[in-house]
C-alpha cells in the first residue's frame, strides 16, 4: 500500500472541513497541489480513515477489527500523519477492574509525592499542621493543582485528575474508592476510557462486582462509605445483605416484645 496521507493534506482536508467542493472552489494552487492529480482519491480516503477512526474511539469495533484497521491506516499514512490521526485511539479494552486499579495507583502517585518532597508519614497530618497550604501546585513533581478536603485530596495531574479519601484500619489507606469517585476519575479521561463514557454501563458494572463480592465495605470503627478489593482486607466486611436480614430480625423481635407488653395487662385484668 503506498503512502498518499501526510500531516500536511491532514491539515487541508480539516481546514475545508472535509468539504472536496470547497476546496475546488476556492481554487487555491497551493493547496490543490498538495494533493497532486489524485485529489478525489487521496480526499475520499483521509474521509474513509477519520471514519474507521471515529468508530474505533467510540468503542465500536472488536479488538481484531481495531488491530486491522490501524495496520491499514500505518500502511496509508507517514509517521506524523499516522501519530496526529491515532492519538485519540485507546488500543486496549478496559475493564472496571483496569479503570479501579489505575485510580488506585494514581492516589498512590499524590500521596507519594507529598511524602517524598515534604518527608511527612501522613499527608493529612502534614496538611493539618501546616506544612503546606490546602491548596495549590506541585508543577515539578507532575501536580498542576492539589486541594485537600475534610479527610481527602483532589491531584490534577496533567492527563487526569484524582480524587481521594483516606479510610482508617486504623492505619490510613488511600485505596479505597466509590462509584462516583470512578465515574469522576473516567469523565477526565474519556479517550482513555471510551467504552465507559456511559455512566449506566459504569454503575451496573460496580454493582456486579459488589454482587460478586470482588468488592467489599470493610467494619471499621471509623466507619467508612469507600469500597476496597475483598483480597486486600484482612478485616471483617460490611455484607448488606446481612445487615437487612438482621434489620427484619430485630424488628421482628422488637414487635413480639410489643406484643408482649401490651397482652399481660390484659390477662392479668381477666
Amino acid at each position: 500500500m503506498t503512502t498518499i496521507i501526510n500531516a500536511d493534506r491532514i491539515k487541508t482536508y480539516r481546514h475545508y472541513g472535509g468539504d472536496i467542493d470547497g476546496i475546488l472552489k476556492i481554487n487555491k494552487k497551493a493547496d490543490l497541489e498538495k494533493f497532486g492529480s489524485d485529489l478525489d482519491g487521496i480526499w475520499s480516503k483521509i474521509t474513509s480513515v477519520l471514519q474507521d477512526i471515529e468508530l474505533v474511539e467510540k468503542g465500536l469495533t472488536s479488538k481484531e477489527y481495531t488491530e486491522k484497521i490501524l495496520i491499514e491506516i500505518k500502511a496509508l499514512c507517514d509517521n506524523e500523519a499516522y501519530e496526529e490521526l491515532t492519538k485519540v485511539i485507546s488500543i486496549y479494552r478496559f475493564s472496571l477492574i483496569d479503570i479501579i486499579k489505575d485510580y488506585q495507583i494514581s492516589a498512590n502517585q499524590a500521596v507519594n509525592i507529598f511524602k517524598a518532597k515534604y518527608k511527612v508519614n501522613d499527608i493529612l497530618e502534614g496538611w493539618h499542621n501546616n506544612v503546606y497550604e490546602q491548596t495549590g501546585k506541585l508543577i515539578d513533581e507532575g501536580i498542576y493543582f492539589y486541594a485537600f478536603h475534610g479527610i481527602g485530596l483532589a491531584a490534577h495531574f496533567k492527563d487526569k485528575i484524582v480524587d481521594f479519601d483516606f479510610a482508617y484500619f486504623p492505619e490510613p489507606r488511600h485505596d479505597g474508592f466509590d462509584l462516583w469517585r470512578l465515574t469522576n476519575f473516567i469523565k477526565n479521561q474519556r479517550n482513555k476510557y471510551p467504552d465507559y463514557r456511559d455512566t449506566t454501563k459504569v454503575e451496573k458494572e460496580f454493582n456486579e462486582l459488589i454482587k460478586e463480592g470482588v468488592i467489599v465495605k470493610p467494619k471499621l470503627i471509623n466507619s467508612t462509605s469507600l469500597y476496597f478489593f475483598k483480597s486486600t482486607l484482612k478485616t471483617e466486611t460490611t455484607d448488606t445483605t446481612e445487615r437487612k436480614v438482621e434489620h427484619k430480625n430485630s424488628l421482628r423481635k422488637s414487635f413480639q416484645n410489643w406484643l408482649k407488653k401490651i397482652r399481660s395487662p390484659i390477662l392479668i385484668a381477666f
